[in-house]
Parts: structure tokens; C-alpha cells; sequence
């Protein structure tokens, strides 16, 4: 199982984004699908036998869905770089993610890329494509700016001091700045990308992406839950944080993805769930 995966807050279309996803990457498998029980129902106010959850790998990616209601906004903040093998490819890919969305940056040519574009999808997921060779297909990507700007440097060896498989594969500064134009680097050897942007910008980062941290025991729910909120984070319900930058992370059982498809023991563990703010593996586990 993945061990950082990043999940997608849905206003109820979940499942109508998958299929969207089908219709554009080549590789995208659903793996199963959650709904919403008694008690899910009664802590979130939707409504009883809806859609939960959709879970579905993309390219290399595990990507966990929620149909949340409309709570929060995707942002900049968070997005996925794309990386593209031919022109063809990128501009077929672009044409299809940003219809009935919003672009950033338009599909041309940059100092950094010959063919880069950024641009929200009909749902607000925010996606980076660029046409260059990557052995990493799909790669979340951090993106601070405002009060977070220059502090890219300190995130990257913050959450390389709390994850084990970490490297910087590359990073790129401002030669006047110090701050990070780009970098590349890894968590438990999963690929992620860190850019900084200067000026004033009207978002920040939200509940809409976040990362889900699969553990495989109490001390490991533990290590994370305490290490992550360190120097100004703070903890929130169901297994949720922030972190001292403002990114929102889940840190629970990797067991969790399997027992919601079992209704009734899903069921019990969810309403346990609804309960908590750290999770109890082994309350969970024994539901």
C-alpha cells in the first residue's frame, strides 16, 4: 500500500470525477467505492447510502476521493504535476483538464519547459503539465506563497525529518531570493515537487487536498500525529491536522480502505471514527 496518498475533497461527484479520469489518463483503476452509513450520515449531514468514498490509482498514483459537500475549495496550494512525452500527448491532455475549468498559466513555451501549462479541471483539482521526461509520472506539488514564501527550504527538511526514504532529487533557487523556484524530492520514496511564488496571492492551502498517511500500528499513528503539528501545527477530529505551514494531513490505519467495504463493520468503525480526534488502531481494529 502507498504510504502517503493524496485524497480529494468532492462536492457530492466523486465518482463522476473517476470516470473523468478514465477518460484521460491511460492507466486509472477504481478500486472500490464507500457510502455513507448512520453514522457518517449524522456527522457529516449527508445524506444515508450516498457515495463516501472512491478510491482509484492514476498513473502512479493511489488517489482516495470524498464526497464531503460543499466545505472546502481546491487552491493553488496543492496541485499534481503531469509530466507529458510528447506534444501530442500534452496537448490532447490539456484540452481535455481544462474544459469547464480555469487556466492559470495558458499550454506554451517557458524559460523552464518548452511546452508547460497550469490550469483547475471542471471539479477545481489543480494540475501542472509539462512536456519532459520523468520516471515519475504524477507528482503532488506544493506551492507557498504569502507568509509562507521563502520558507520552502525549512518544509522540505521538516517533513524529510519525519518521513524515512528521503531525498532532495533537486532544487532550484532564486539566485537573489534564496527561496525555491523548484524542487524535487521524496517521502518514504514517493515523489514530490516544492515551488515558491512571490507577490500577493488570495488562497492558501485548504482541507480540500490533503495527504493521508496509511499506519501500521499505534506507535506509528503516534509518531506521525505528534511530529507533523510540531512548532505551530495543530490537531483536528477524525485523524485530521494541519501542519505549521497549513496543509492538512490524515493520519490513520492502513486497515481502514478495506474494512469500509464491509457495510456492517464499517459501520462500527466509522461511528467510532466520528469520536475521536487521534485514531485507536486497536479500537478501530477490534470494532
Amino acid at each position: 500500500m502507498q504510504k502517503i496518498s493524496p485524497c480529494l475533497w468532492y462536492n457530492n461527484n466523486a465518482e463522476e470525477a473517476a470516470k473523468f479520469y478514465q477518460g484521460i489518463f491511460n492507466n486509472v483503476k477504481i478500486l472500490g467505492t464507500t457510502v455513507y452509513d448512520e453514522a457518517s450520515a449524522k456527522g457529516s449531514g449527508q445524506p444515508v447510502g450516498s457515495t463516501l468514498t472512491v478510491e482509484f490509482t492514476l498513473e502512479n498514483q493511489t488517489i482516495l476521493c470524498i464526497n464531503g459537500g460543499d466545505y472546502f475549495k481546491h487552491t493553488p496550494s496543492l496541485s499534481f504535476f503531469v509530466y507529458c512525452k510528447s506534444e501530442q500527448e500534452i496537448d490532447e491532455m490539456w484540452k481535455k483538464l481544462s474544459a469547464g475549468g480555469k487556466t492559470y498559466m495558458g499550454l506554451d513555451k517557458y524559460p523552464w519547459a518548452d511546452k508547460y501549462g497550469w490550469a483547475a479541471d471542471k471539479f477545481g483539482i489543480q494540475w501542472q503539465l509539462m512536456l519532459a521526461p520523468n520516471k515519475d509520472r504524477v507528482v503532488p506539488s506544493f506551492l507557498f506563497v504569502n507568509d509562507m514564501f521563502g520558507r520552502g527550504e525549512e518544509a522540505i527538511k521538516f517533513y524529510s525529518g519525519i518521513f524515512g526514504g528521503s531525498k532532495i532529487e533537486s532544487m532550484a533557487k532564486d539566485p537573489a531570493k534564496g527561496t525555491v523556484m523548484h524542487a524535487a524530492f521524496t517521502l518514504n520514496d514517493q515523489p514530490f515537487n516544492l515551488m515558491e511564488g512571490d507577490g500577493k496571492h488570495e488562497y492558501k492551502p485548504t482541507e480540500a487536498f490533503s495527504l493521508m498517511i496509511n499506519c501500521d500500528s499505534q506507535a506509528e499513528i503516534d509518531k506521525y500525529w505528534d511530529a507533523l503539528v510540531a512548532g505551530g501545527g495543530e490537531h483536528s477530529q477524525c485523524g485530521w491536522l494541519k501542519d505549521r505551514f497549513g496543509f492538512s494531513w490524515q493520519v490513520a490505519p492502513a486497515f481502514l480502505s478495506e474494512v469500509k467495504k464491509d457495510p456492517k463493520r464499517g459501520a462500527r468503525v466509522m461511528a467510532e471514527v466520528m469520536k475521536m480526534t487521534k485514531l485507536d488502531y486497536e479500537k478501530l481494529k477490534n470494532a
